[in-house]
């Protein structure tokens, strides 16, 4: 069961004052997918992962917050250009704050979220689109860290599935066998074969984390 409140958040942009819904509990049941998006009903609390300001479009996880170099991001020709109300705009404008702020792997997570808003709105070029973003601020986020580090496998893992659902085949399964080159855990092992598997195929579907070990 999901619990929320409202709460009243004074926008650190332009103070303006807002009500935004925030989750007290919740839980999930399944299996996630493979780009470890949540099964409901912690899915359907999306709209709580980020907040976005009524009157200046500020988008961020809590607009109380004003992330660093945010006036400049606001202000840049690609956050004017986002005049979309969509979920999946307004995680696109989050992650363009957090990449503002040299924060690669929130932007990255937020425009993983933007990706599977446009999922659920039937938009697969858009999601697409979120995807090429999603890859380039992974490679970002890694610059400097220890390549055999569980935080590099982790999210090189995940950019293989973000990969093979932006239809980069290729690059998907190099990423892939360059992992399986490595001493994987079984789970994660059996995984990337199913995405080498799949990225073989050109199948860009969505699988979650089950469907990959059983068909294993």
């Amino acid at each position: 069961m999901t619990t929320v409140r409202n709460e009243e958040q004074i926008c650190a942009m332009c103070g303006a004052k807002s009500t935004h819904m925030g989750i007290t509990s919740t839980n999930a049941f399944g299996s996630p997918d493979l780009d470890l998006r949540p099964p409901d009903m912690e899915r359907s609390t999306m709209g709580s992962w980020v907040q976005q300001c009524g009157d200046c479009g500020y988008a961020y996880r809590a607009i109380k917050e004003k992330a660093p170099k945010a006036n400049t991001t606001v202000t840049s020709d690609a956050y004017k250009a986002i005049v979309s109300s969509s979920l999946s705009a307004t995680f696109l404008k989050a992650s363009l704050i957090s990449e503002g702020a040299s924060d690669p792997d929130a932007a990255a997570n937020y425009a993983l979220y933007a990706a599977w808003a446009a999922d659920d709105s039937g938009d697969k070029d858009e999601a697409i689109s979120y995807r090429n973003r999603v890859a380039e601020l992974f490679v970002m986020s890694l610059k400097g860290v220890d390549e055999s580090s569980e935080q590099s496998m982790v999210t090189r893992t995940k950019m293989v599935d973000v990969l093979r659902r932006a239809e980069r085949w290729t690059e998907a399964t190099d990423l892939a066998k360059s992992l399986l080159e490595m001493d994987l855990p079984a789970t994660i092992r059996a995984v990337l074969e199913f995405q080498t598997l799949a990225a073989s195929q050109k199948d860009g579907r969505c699988y979650t984390t089950k469907e990959a070990l059983d068909d294993g």
